[in-house]
């Protein structure tokens, strides 16, 4: 596709859109809804969540149907 230097890349862009759909992650933890009274109880969940995914070796990512890749 030839470009002309005059079309700003944004425009460009804009014509002709590229859509790649983004991996998704295979063993995310179920996350159920819940309220918290303070930001040092949200932080004390949110570090024994972190510390959870470390335990279970980290998140594994589902293979991109676009490109057959796993990122």
């Amino acid at each position: 596709m030839k470009v002309d230097a005059s079309i700003p890349k944004t425009t460009l862009w804009a014509r002709t859109p590229t859509v790649v759909r983004l991996p998704r992650i295979a063993n995310l933890p179920r996350i159920a809804s819940r309220t918290f009274s303070s930001h040092e109880e949200f932080n004390a969940w949110k570090q024994a969540l972190c510390h959870e995914i470390i335990r279970n070796g980290g998140f594994k990512w589902e293979r991109n149907p676009d490109t057959g890749q796993s990122t």
